[in-house]
């Protein structure tokens, strides 16, 4: 008989294995209403992390673990009961037959891969072992190094302790040895000195005289040790005062230069003045036609007074002497002649308060004998004469 059963088994698409209900525990995914083992689920979803959505191994639709549900099935009868004459049926024997020797070769190929691992592991632990017994052996062969340089670092320490020993001892010979030696130095220069009293005369002198001189050596040391410091400082002294003397060159010359451009501008002012002088001259003798004559005289006067001033000295009574001499003044009135002796006087003063300032700035810039003065200052037949014109002809 042919079997009635042509229904084909659900299996699971996890592990695709067939699902029995009745005996294994199954759980369906609600959204899509897939089926699978239990097991199969629970280990699918452990696979997928938390990050990395779950979705059905069929539809590949997402879902949760609360879309989950167990399915509970039940039966009537025998479970293990078989359909009746499905042994009859060769096409499902056969199918049967290939399934089995799938699960077989997948078996097989497991069992090769598996026997291969066991292999690897095999090799990998032989290697391990082998590394392990040659670290063992180098272990030992470092404790056996570190045992036998401990041994020949103990026996180096106690040679060192006992040297160290021979050391003290021998430094402590070596110290009664010198305490002797010193003992019988001593002894010995006392025997010398005994023997020294029997010399003649004529060597304790030469001994007195070569104590002498070392004596007259030490001091004229001391006394070239003291003369060389103060020749040592003597040189830094003059090299500072050679600084300062080129400092004070320096400044001779900017007084130099002061006093010459002072100079030029007191010639520049008087000669303005004199200009400006001459000028109102000029317009006075308009008004002064009858006094020409007088004027004429007094300027003579004066002329003579000044030349005579120049060979004579600076004081005031030879600057008066030839105006008094000459008898010109008689020839103006009264009050001409007090005006030309009181412009005298006025003049007098002047050139003499000018001649002393003069003398000062000599003396202050001759002060420096190898920087002589280019021009002299002092002598009043060069600027005496028209600087008493000028001051006379301010006084009229």
């Amino acid at each position: 008989m042919v079997c009635d059963n042509t229904i084909a088994k659900p299996i699971c698409s996890v592990c695709y294995e067939d699902l029995n209900p009745i005996i294994e525990d199954l759980q369906s995914i609600s959204i899509c209403g897939h089926v699978f083992h239990e097991l199969c689920l629970q280990q699918r979803i452990e696979y997928c992390s938390n990050a990395k959505k779950k979705r059905c191994p069929v539809c590949k639709q997402a879902f949760s673990e609360a879309n989950v549900s167990r399915l509970y099935f039940q039966s009537v009868g025998n479970l293990y009961q078989k359909s009746i004459n499905c042994e009859d049926n060769p096409g499902e024997l056969r199918r049967e037959i290939e399934t089995l020797e799938g699960e077989v070769l997948g078996l097989r190929s497991a069992i090769e891969r598996y026997q291969k691992d066991v292999e690897e592991l095999s090799k990998e632990l032989c290697f391990s072992k082998e590394q392990a017994r040659k670290e063992a052996t180098l272990k030992n062969e470092a404790l056996r190094q570190n045992a036998s340089i401990q041994q020949l670092f103990h026996l180096k320490s106690e040679a060192y302790s006992s040297f160290q020993i021979e050391l003290d001892r021998s430094t402590l010979e070596c110290v009664r040895l010198q305490e002797r030696n010193m003992a019988l130095a001593k002894e010995l220069a006392a025997l010398k000195l005994s023997s020294d009293l029997n010399l003649e005369e004529e060597e304790v002198m030469k001994l007195a005289s070569l104590a002498s001189f070392h004596r007259s050596c030490k001091e004229l040391t001391a006394k070239c040790n003291v003369l060389g410091r103060g020749e040592a400082r003597a040189l830094r002294k003059l090299g500072k005062a050679k600084e300062k003397i080129k400092k004070l060159k320096a400044r001779i010359q900017e007084l130099k230069t002061a006093v010459e451009v002072k100079d030029n501008e007191v010639l520049r002012a008087l000669k303005a003045s004199k200009k400006t002088i001459l000028e109102g001259d000029i317009l006075n003798d308009v008004d002064w036609n009858s006094n020409s004559s007088s004027i004429s005289e007094d300027l003579a006067v004066e002329k003579n007074c000044f030349s005579r001033s120049e060979a004579a000295s600076d004081t005031r009574s030879e600057v008066h002497r030839p105006c008094n001499k000459d008898g010109v003044s008689g020839s103006r009135s009264v009050s001409k002649g007090d005006t030309i002796h009181t412009s005298c006087a006025a003049m007098d003063e002047d050139t003499l308060l000018f001649l002393d300032d003069i003398k000062q700035v000599q003396s202050f810039i001759n002060v420096e004998k190898e920087s002589p003065c280019s021009f002299p200052i002092s002598q009043p037949g060069i600027w005496t004469p028209w600087i008493v014109n000028l001051v006379l002809l301010d006084n009229l």
